[in-house]
């Protein structure tokens, strides 16, 4: 989607090499959406009691997971701090966040649904859960001027 400010007045120059809080705080909104809709379940699944179907993402393998690869990052994700208000962690701390993101992310599909306990079996689809995302935050970069930009490959920023 465009937005009608980009429409009327051009996109924003991306010269911005700092990740402000702001945009700290929406990459945070979006990964915690995602850990909510399932989205990291095909690498960190909590699995059904029947013992065979995922049925969304396991924070904390997640959360240990991601602790392991890049070890300043705080768990949970903060946007600021007690007594001086907005807080973003250091740039190349978030764009290391958003390569593990894009590596683990797929868009989940409700599959069938578990009566008894009242939830989908999810399926996933790799590559339009990382579309997607590239997508998103490549969307959050641009609005804000962050002169970054995820690469299809997910190794280029």
């Amino acid at each position: 989607m465009d937005y009608f400010s980009d429409k009327e007045k051009g996109p924003k120059a991306r010269i911005e090499r700092q990740i402000s809080p702001e945009v700290w705080a929406g990459i945070v909104a979006h990964i915690q959406s995602l850990i909510a809709n399932g989205a990291f379940g095909k690498t960190f699944p909590i699995i059904c009691r029947d013992g065979i179907d995922t049925i969304g993402t396991d924070e904390n393998a997640f959360s240990q997971a991601l602790k392991a690869e890049i070890p300043d990052i705080k768990w949970p994700l903060q946007t600021s701090k007690k007594y001086a208000g907005p807080y973003a962690p250091d740039t190349f701390v978030i764009l290391d966040l958003i390569q593990f993101c894009y590596l683990h992310v797929a868009k989940p599909i409700p599959d069938s649904y578990h009566f008894f306990y009242t939830h989908h079996h999810l399926s996933y689809d790799v590559e339009t859960g990382r579309q997607e995302f590239r997508e998103t935050i490549n969307r959050i970069f641009a609005r804000n001027g962050i002169a970054y930009e995820l690469k299809e490959s997910g190794n280029d920023i």
